[in-house]
Protein backbone atom coordinates (compact mmCIF):
# COMPACT_ATOMS: atom_id res chain seq x y z
CA UNK A 1 0.00 0.00 0.00
CA UNK A 2 1.27 3.51 -0.75
CA UNK A 3 2.63 5.70 1.42
CA UNK A 4 2.73 9.58 1.06
CA UNK A 5 4.77 11.57 1.02
CA UNK A 6 7.80 9.79 -0.72
CA UNK A 7 10.82 9.21 1.68
CA UNK A 8 12.66 12.26 -0.07
CA UNK A 9 10.03 14.67 0.10
CA UNK A 10 10.01 13.74 3.80
CA UNK A 11 13.46 13.82 4.56
CA UNK A 12 13.42 17.64 3.41
CA UNK A 13 11.09 18.61 5.23
CA UNK A 14 11.85 16.85 8.25
CA UNK A 15 15.68 18.40 8.14
CA UNK A 16 13.91 21.90 7.27
CA UNK A 17 12.07 21.69 10.72
CA UNK A 18 8.61 21.62 9.43
CA UNK A 19 5.97 19.32 10.64
CA UNK A 20 4.41 17.03 8.32
CA UNK A 21 1.79 14.25 8.01
CA UNK A 22 2.30 10.67 6.73
CA UNK A 23 -0.31 9.02 5.52
CA UNK A 24 -1.96 6.15 3.35
CA UNK A 25 -5.61 5.50 2.00
CA UNK A 26 -7.62 2.49 1.67
CA UNK A 27 -11.13 1.64 0.56
CA UNK A 28 -13.41 1.14 3.33
CA UNK A 29 -15.91 -2.05 1.82
CA UNK A 30 -18.31 -3.09 4.34
CA UNK A 31 -16.13 -1.45 6.88
CA UNK A 32 -18.21 1.85 8.81
CA UNK A 33 -16.80 4.27 11.03
CA UNK A 34 -18.32 2.78 14.15
CA UNK A 35 -17.19 -0.89 13.37
CA UNK A 36 -13.56 0.87 12.84
CA UNK A 37 -13.96 2.42 16.24
CA UNK A 38 -14.88 -0.16 18.58
CA UNK A 39 -11.71 -2.28 17.00
CA UNK A 40 -9.53 0.25 17.24
CA UNK A 41 -10.07 2.43 20.40
CA UNK A 42 -11.36 -0.93 22.32
CA UNK A 43 -7.99 -0.62 24.41
CA UNK A 44 -7.97 3.28 24.43
CA UNK A 45 -8.55 5.54 27.57
CA UNK A 46 -8.06 8.26 25.10
CA UNK A 47 -10.15 8.08 21.62
CA UNK A 48 -12.46 10.37 19.62
CA UNK A 49 -15.09 9.61 17.06
CA UNK A 50 -16.67 12.83 15.42
CA UNK A 51 -19.08 12.72 12.46
CA UNK A 52 -19.45 15.80 10.49
CA UNK A 53 -23.29 16.83 10.00
CA UNK A 54 -24.38 19.32 8.04
CA UNK A 55 -27.55 21.82 8.93
CA UNK A 56 -28.08 20.29 12.44
CA UNK A 57 -29.33 17.30 10.35
CA UNK A 58 -27.87 16.19 7.40
CA UNK A 59 -25.06 13.60 7.73
CA UNK A 60 -22.09 15.30 6.38
CA UNK A 61 -19.14 13.60 4.40
CA UNK A 62 -16.14 12.83 6.96
CA UNK A 63 -16.26 11.28 9.70
CA UNK A 64 -12.84 11.20 11.95
CA UNK A 65 -11.36 8.80 14.71
CA UNK A 66 -8.35 10.11 16.54
CA UNK A 67 -6.24 7.84 19.02
CA UNK A 68 -3.41 7.68 20.70
CA UNK A 69 -2.78 11.46 21.77
CA UNK A 70 0.89 12.55 22.83
CA UNK A 71 -0.32 15.45 24.36
CA UNK A 72 -3.61 16.21 26.75
CA UNK A 73 -4.95 19.83 27.77
CA UNK A 74 -7.34 20.19 30.22
CA UNK A 75 -8.71 22.67 32.68
CA UNK A 76 -10.69 23.42 35.45
CA UNK A 77 -12.10 27.28 35.29
CA UNK A 78 -8.56 29.46 35.02
CA UNK A 79 -6.24 26.54 35.85
CA UNK A 80 -4.88 24.79 32.92
CA UNK A 81 -2.68 21.48 32.85
CA UNK A 82 -1.22 19.73 30.58
CA UNK A 83 0.58 16.08 30.31
CA UNK A 84 2.95 15.19 27.11
CA UNK A 85 3.80 12.17 28.48
CA UNK A 86 0.36 10.20 27.40
CA UNK A 87 1.89 7.67 24.93
CA UNK A 88 2.92 4.96 27.41
CA UNK A 89 -0.52 5.26 29.23
CA UNK A 90 -1.95 8.37 31.10
CA UNK A 91 -1.12 9.08 34.71
CA UNK A 92 -2.52 11.22 37.18
CA UNK A 93 0.94 12.11 38.15
CA UNK A 94 2.21 13.47 34.82
CA UNK A 95 -0.19 16.42 34.46
CA UNK A 96 1.60 19.69 35.08
CA UNK A 97 0.14 22.51 35.70
CA UNK A 98 0.57 25.65 33.48
CA UNK A 99 1.14 29.27 34.69
CA UNK A 100 -1.26 31.10 32.51
CA UNK A 101 -4.86 31.64 32.05
CA UNK A 102 -6.41 28.26 30.80
CA UNK A 103 -7.39 30.27 27.22
CA UNK A 104 -4.02 31.99 26.75
CA UNK A 105 -2.43 28.45 27.23
CA UNK A 106 -5.00 26.61 24.63
CA UNK A 107 -3.93 29.04 22.14
CA UNK A 108 -0.11 28.17 22.67
CA UNK A 109 -0.96 24.67 22.02
CA UNK A 110 -3.04 25.36 19.08
CA UNK A 111 -0.18 27.24 17.19
CA UNK A 112 2.34 24.52 18.65
CA UNK A 113 0.03 21.67 17.38
CA UNK A 114 -0.71 23.51 13.63
CA UNK A 115 0.22 21.63 10.61
CA UNK A 116 0.19 22.24 6.95
CA UNK A 117 -2.00 19.44 5.07
CA UNK A 118 -1.82 18.80 1.18
CA UNK A 119 -4.43 19.81 -0.90
CA UNK A 120 -5.85 16.26 -0.92
CA UNK A 121 -5.52 15.57 2.30
CA UNK A 122 -9.37 15.63 4.49
CA UNK A 123 -10.00 18.67 6.29
CA UNK A 124 -8.63 18.22 10.23
CA UNK A 125 -7.36 15.32 9.43
CA UNK A 126 -4.53 16.36 12.14
CA UNK A 127 -4.46 18.49 15.38
CA UNK A 128 -6.20 18.83 18.29
CA UNK A 129 -9.95 17.27 19.44
CA UNK A 130 -11.82 18.53 22.06
CA UNK A 131 -14.62 20.20 23.46
CA UNK A 132 -15.14 23.46 25.36
CA UNK A 133 -17.92 22.78 28.22
CA UNK A 134 -20.86 25.38 28.69
CA UNK A 135 -18.91 26.88 31.95
CA UNK A 136 -15.72 27.94 30.15
CA UNK A 137 -17.98 30.89 28.86
CA UNK A 138 -17.18 32.13 32.36
CA UNK A 139 -13.32 32.65 31.36
CA UNK A 140 -14.86 35.13 28.67
CA UNK A 141 -18.06 37.02 30.80
CA UNK A 142 -18.94 37.85 34.38
CA UNK A 143 -20.96 35.57 35.53
CA UNK A 144 -22.39 34.38 39.36
CA UNK A 145 -20.86 31.65 40.57
CA UNK A 146 -20.84 28.18 38.93
CA UNK A 147 -22.94 25.53 40.46
CA UNK A 148 -21.81 22.53 42.13
CA UNK A 149 -19.89 20.15 40.13
CA UNK A 150 -21.29 17.02 40.25
CA UNK A 151 -20.01 15.50 37.67
CA UNK A 152 -16.46 15.55 38.12
CA UNK A 153 -15.51 16.53 34.76
CA UNK A 154 -12.79 19.19 33.26
CA UNK A 155 -14.29 22.27 31.82
CA UNK A 156 -12.45 21.95 29.26
CA UNK A 157 -10.17 19.00 27.49
CA UNK A 158 -8.29 18.78 24.18
CA UNK A 159 -6.04 16.03 23.16
CA UNK A 160 -3.49 15.72 19.98
CA UNK A 161 -3.95 12.31 18.44
CA UNK A 162 -0.90 10.79 16.36
CA UNK A 163 -3.09 8.68 14.89
CA UNK A 164 -6.47 10.08 12.62
CA UNK A 165 -8.12 7.78 10.88
CA UNK A 166 -10.72 9.62 8.33
CA UNK A 167 -13.56 8.05 6.78
CA UNK A 168 -15.14 9.68 3.18
CA UNK A 169 -18.51 8.36 2.55
CA UNK A 170 -18.27 10.17 -0.61
CA UNK A 171 -15.11 8.30 -2.37
CA UNK A 172 -15.86 5.44 0.11
CA UNK A 173 -11.86 5.37 1.41
CA UNK A 174 -10.53 5.67 4.52
CA UNK A 175 -7.32 7.80 5.10
CA UNK A 176 -5.01 7.00 7.81
CA UNK A 177 -2.84 10.08 8.70
CA UNK A 178 0.00 10.22 11.34
CA UNK A 179 1.61 13.92 12.02
CA UNK A 180 5.82 13.63 12.42
CA UNK A 181 7.39 16.80 14.22
CA UNK A 182 11.03 17.06 13.71
CA UNK A 183 13.16 16.36 16.79
CA UNK A 184 16.88 16.58 17.26
CA UNK A 185 16.79 13.32 18.75
CA UNK A 186 15.31 11.18 16.07
CA UNK A 187 17.11 11.31 12.04
CA UNK A 188 14.13 11.81 9.25
CA UNK A 189 14.84 8.28 8.43
CA UNK A 190 14.20 7.01 12.02
CA UNK A 191 10.89 9.43 12.02
CA UNK A 192 9.82 7.93 8.70
CA UNK A 193 10.33 4.04 9.95
CA UNK A 194 8.04 4.99 12.56
CA UNK A 195 5.41 6.70 11.10
CA UNK A 196 5.21 4.00 8.73
CA UNK A 197 4.98 1.32 11.76
CA UNK A 198 2.07 3.03 13.26
CA UNK A 199 -0.10 3.21 9.69
CA UNK A 200 0.65 -0.43 9.40
CA UNK A 201 -0.50 -1.19 13.11
CA UNK A 202 -3.81 0.79 12.28
CA UNK A 203 -4.21 -1.10 8.82
CA UNK A 204 -3.46 -4.53 10.73
CA UNK A 205 -5.94 -3.53 13.42
CA UNK A 206 -8.73 -2.93 10.64
CA UNK A 207 -8.41 -6.32 9.40
CA UNK A 208 -8.92 -8.05 12.26
CA UNK A 209 -12.35 -9.27 13.47
CA UNK A 210 -14.74 -7.51 15.94
CA UNK A 211 -13.22 -8.88 19.64
CA UNK A 212 -16.69 -10.77 21.17
CA UNK A 213 -16.12 -7.38 24.05
CA UNK A 214 -16.68 -5.36 21.53
CA UNK A 215 -19.82 -7.27 19.57
CA UNK A 216 -20.69 -7.26 23.06
CA UNK A 217 -21.39 -3.25 22.95
CA UNK A 218 -24.61 -3.87 20.42
CA UNK A 219 -26.55 -5.76 23.20
CA UNK A 220 -29.36 -3.44 24.67
CA UNK A 221 -28.10 -2.45 27.97
CA UNK A 222 -30.99 -1.53 31.07
CA UNK A 223 -30.88 1.20 33.22
CA UNK A 224 -33.04 2.15 35.82
CA UNK A 225 -35.87 4.41 35.40
CA UNK A 226 -34.88 8.42 35.05
CA UNK A 227 -36.19 10.65 37.73
CA UNK A 228 -35.76 14.46 37.32
CA UNK A 229 -34.05 16.49 39.32
CA UNK A 230 -35.99 19.45 38.81
CA UNK A 231 -40.34 20.22 39.35
CA UNK A 232 -42.10 20.85 36.57
CA UNK A 233 -43.04 24.09 38.06
CA UNK A 234 -39.66 25.54 38.37
CA UNK A 235 -38.68 24.22 34.59
CA UNK A 236 -41.19 26.45 33.38
CA UNK A 237 -39.87 29.51 35.34
CA UNK A 238 -36.49 28.53 34.07
CA UNK A 239 -37.61 28.70 30.70
CA UNK A 240 -39.91 32.25 31.19
CA UNK A 241 -37.03 33.51 32.28
CA UNK A 242 -34.59 32.62 29.62
CA UNK A 243 -37.17 33.87 27.09
CA UNK A 244 -37.17 37.31 28.86
CA UNK A 245 -32.80 37.62 28.03
CA UNK A 246 -33.80 36.62 24.88
CA UNK A 247 -36.06 38.96 24.18
CA UNK A 248 -33.72 41.75 25.95
CA UNK A 249 -30.59 40.62 23.52
CA UNK A 250 -28.75 38.85 26.28
CA UNK A 251 -28.52 35.29 25.17
CA UNK A 252 -29.32 33.55 21.73
CA UNK A 253 -28.85 29.74 22.94
CA UNK A 254 -30.15 27.96 25.92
Amino acid sequence: MATFPTKDDFKTSYKAGKAQVLWTAMVADLETSVSAYLKLAEAENYSSLLESVEGGAIRGRYTFIGLKPDIIWRCEGDRPEINRRTLGGVREEDFEKIDKPSLESLRDLFSESLIELPEAMPPSAAGLIGYMGYDMVRLMEKLPDAKEDIMGTPDSMFMRPTIMVVFDSITDLITIVTPVRPSDDISSDLAYLRAEERLNDIISALSQPLSKSAQSMDETASFEEPVSNTSKEKFAAMVARAQDYIAAGDIFQV
